[in-house]
């Protein structure tokens, strides 16, 4: 199928830099110029409003199934967003050395963050509610990958968090190594 002259000319124009509407040049990272730009983003809205007063997927004229998406938009925004997630988690986990600081286990499906010196309640109190999942991870990576994190197995930070700040690897084995390690004593792994 041969493309029509407008398409075509959108496509030159996007090679080149220029807005898809007009011969100025486009925005960063933008099909269109800042004026086109806020033009169709305004249209957007008004259309995404439109289509939920009416009931309709944001994305289609279907039905809606939730508050914005039908069936099929629904099961893809989902699959974009544990993707998303997936990358996010990796991202950070590496960063962190990709196992557990305690037992050394490596399965990414096990492994969680961790406040090092147990202080979370203060991150808790400084933001009035918990952060947790996505929120967590996408915070950690804004903020530039603080110290103050590590990574645990979930048996390990349950295992401190209700043992008084020891994992229980370490309590369990004090004859054998000695006094037992509270977390303020790890280090990030490298």
């Amino acid at each position: 199928m041969e493309q029509s002259y407008k398409s075509k000319r959108r496509e030159e124009h996007r090679a080149k830099g220029l807005c898809k509407e007009c011969n100025e040049s486009s925005a960063p990272n933008s099909a269109f110029c800042e004026k086109h730009k806020e033009a169709r983003r305004l249209y957007n809205k008004k259309r995404r409003e439109d289509h939920r007063a009416a009931g309709l997927c944001i994305l289609c004229n279907e039905p809606l199934v939730t508050a914005h998406y039908c069936e099929r938009h629904r099961q893809e925004s989902m699959a974009k967003g544990k993707k998303w997630t997936a990358a996010l988690k990796a991202k950070v986990l590496e960063h962190y050395g990709n196992k557990c600081a305690c037992c050394g286990e490596t399965e990414p499906v096990f492994l969680t963050i961790d406040h090092i010196n147990s202080d979370g309640y203060k991150h808790r109190a400084k933001t009035g509610y918990r952060i947790t999942g996505n929120a967590l991870w996408k915070e950690i990576v804004n903020k530039g990958y603080p110290n103050t994190y590590q990574i645990l197995c979930w048996n390990c930070n349950s295992g401190r968090a209700i043992n008084n700040g020891v994992c229980p690897h370490y309590s369990s084995n004090r004859a054998q190594n000695g006094p037992s390690l509270v977390y303020t004593e790890f280090k990030k792994v490298s």
